[in-house]
């Protein structure tokens, strides 16, 4: 009877350790994906914010430019 019971329990730790391995694996498997992620939307912030400061110069320069077209427009219609 003892042997059954032995083996009993030696059946129960062995899935118990697998469930745990099994467990450790995915919150791994998690831990990277979120690592990833994070990353991800790091990159985003710094291109979004690259695109922003960029856009800033570039709104100027447009309206730089529009006001010369405006400027050589309102010339040309004097003459």
């Amino acid at each position: 009877m003892e042997s059954t019971l032995a083996s009993d329990n030696r059946e129960q730790f062995d899935q118990a350790a697998n469930a745990l391995m099994t467990s450790l694996r995915k919150s791994r498997d998690l831990n990277i994906e979120i690592r990833q992620a994070l990353l991800l939307r790091e990159q985003v912030d710094s291109s979004t914010n690259a695109e922003a400061s960029g856009e800033s110069h570039s709104g100027e320069s447009h309206t730089t430019v529009l006001r010369m077209l405006s400027d050589i427009v309102e010339r040309v219609s004097r003459l």
